[in-house]
């Protein structure tokens, strides 16, 4: 049985950083580089600088980033550990609109080969493009 726990998730200070919608990002593997160069421009607090940044070294540079972002306190943990439901809403290149809905939580890892959690990373060929529109700001439960 996968073992499931709350945490205490970082969240943006709008206060700090504006509207959500200029902080926010698709997936690292489907951001081009002229979106990754937009979304820089848009916030020096855009997401892609965490999960996309320019430089060589990209681990250091997200690491560099999140530590100067919790000190500024742009990003601030919640006081309380706790599951985060969210839904996306996207459309995909044929015009349909989808909804996909999930929780974040803390997962006890496992071995694949127990069959207790399926990582993403082995459940379709590859990744695919998608017509990224907009992510919902994650709800405490």
């Amino acid at each position: 049985m996968a073992v499931v726990s709350p945490f205490p998730g970082l969240r943006y200070d709008p206060a700090r950083v504006g509207a959500m919608a200029s902080v926010v990002a698709p997936p690292y593997d489907v951001i081009s580089p002229a979106e990754q160069a937009a979304l820089y421009d848009r916030s020096p607090y855009n997401a892609v600088r965490l999960i996309l940044p320019r430089e060589p070294d990209r681990a250091a540079a997200a690491a560099r980033t999140l530590r100067e972002w919790l000190d500024a306190r742009v990003l601030v943990a919640d006081a309380e550990p706790a599951l985060y439901v969210y839904s996306q809403r996207f459309t995909l290149p044929d015009g349909r609109a989808l909804v996909r809905d999930g929780v974040i939580c803390r997962l006890r890892l496992e071995d694949f080969s127990s069959g207790v959690v399926r990582p993403h990373e082995r459940t379709s060929r590859g990744p695919r493009p998608t017509a990224w529109r907009s992510c919902g700001r994650p709800e405490r439960i």
